[in-house]
């Protein structure tokens, strides 16, 4: 299990997410696809509101949160280890995983795409049409 604060860092066109080693360990659909990486200091939810992207096992998928059926293949990727989790400045979020899978999501021209809420106040909101808002945290721990 990890134990360090979620943080990221600010490259030319993209952020990268401090979370290397968190596992996804739960999985919750609603009208969107909520994925939950818990760890006892600092854990982080991203919530998909679009139609995503995967690549797992050398196949592809479309995975629609409003579409129940579609969201098996995530089920694959719970206790996955997270290698990486980018966000481009224009709006693309991307997560890849030890065992290679890899998924990503495009901005919505209308519609927030996605988020990622950490436990310590970190938030990225991908707004309407792809600009990313930004909240940092406050606490110190």
């Amino acid at each position: 299990m990890n134990t360090k604060i979620i943080s990221f860092v600010d490259n030319p066109d993209f952020w990268e997410i401090s979370i290397k080693g968190r596992q996804i360990t739960r999985c919750c659909l609603d009208y969107a696809l909520t994925i939950d990486l818990w760890d006892l200091d600092d854990s982080l939810t991203v919530k998909f509101e679009n139609p995503f992207k995967l690549i797992s096992a050398n196949k592809n998928y479309e995975v629609n949160p409003q579409n129940p059926k579609s969201i098996e293949p995530m089920l694959q990727l719970l206790f996955e280890e997270v290698l990486t989790l980018k966000i481009s400045k224009s709006g693309k979020l991307e997560m890849s995983f030890v065992n290679g899978s890899y998924l990503w999501t495009d901005p919505h021209e209308e519609y927030e795409a996605w988020e990622l809420n950490s436990s310590k106040g970190l938030k990225f909101v991908c707004m309407p049409g792809g600009e990313v808002a930004i909240w940092e945290s406050d606490k110190k721990t």
